[in-house]
């Protein structure tokens, strides 16, 4: 047995819950104000996935194709790691039965930052959704549960990338994520 693995010996109980949830409330009340409420809400929120995941049956959802936009659930997150709701594009090939679908975050031009200001792992899309111009962040790609997914959940998608969008978005992918001669 690998020494990683917990050794389970029936549910949890309730002197361990508790400790569990007074520690949890002790390190909520160190975060910032906007940082607990966020954190309150991503608990809410695993929470239901914790209700809904016995249930839940990916062939119910729309088929997700590569370049498809979605919005997604990317829950609360440490450090620079992308959290909360967010855009992202589907990257991968995904068949409908999969629960589990690879996504890269899209985040907007913040104010300041122009197209010749990022970074070049960062791959420009252009004006994605109305209002903003947006960028795709491989570096922070993901693979997630169909859970996730907000919108759509069914067809059509919100949006889907253009071939040379995708493109621009496999260079950088290969640039870092592959050895390359």
């Amino acid at each position: 047995m690998s020494k990683h693995k917990r050794v389970v010996s029936g549910p949890v109980s309730d002197s361990e819950l508790d400790n569990a949830l007074d520690t949890l409330r002790l390190a909520i009340r160190t975060l910032p104000d906007k940082q607990q409420h966020i954190f309150c809400d991503w608990i809410m929120t695993r929470s239901n996935y914790f209700k809904y995941e016995p249930a839940f049956n990916p062939q119910r959802l729309m088929k997700y194709n590569r370049g498809d936009v979605v919005l997604v659930e990317f829950g609360y997150n440490i450090g620079s790691e992308y959290g909360g709701k967010r855009y992202a594009v589907v990257v991968e090939k995904n068949p409908i039965s999969r629960p589990v679908v690879t996504v890269i975050p899209i985040t907007t031009l913040e104010h300041g930052k122009t197209k010749e200001t990022l970074r070049e792992s960062e791959v420009f899309l252009g004006e994605i959704l109305p209002g903003a111009e947006s960028y795709a962040v491989p570096l922070h790609m993901r693979t997630i549960s169909k859970l996730r997914i907000i919108k759509p959940k069914t067809p059509p998608p919100l949006k889907r990338l253009t071939p040379e969008q995708l493109d621009r978005i496999d260079s950088v992918i290969s640039k870092y994520f592959t050895k390359r001669a």
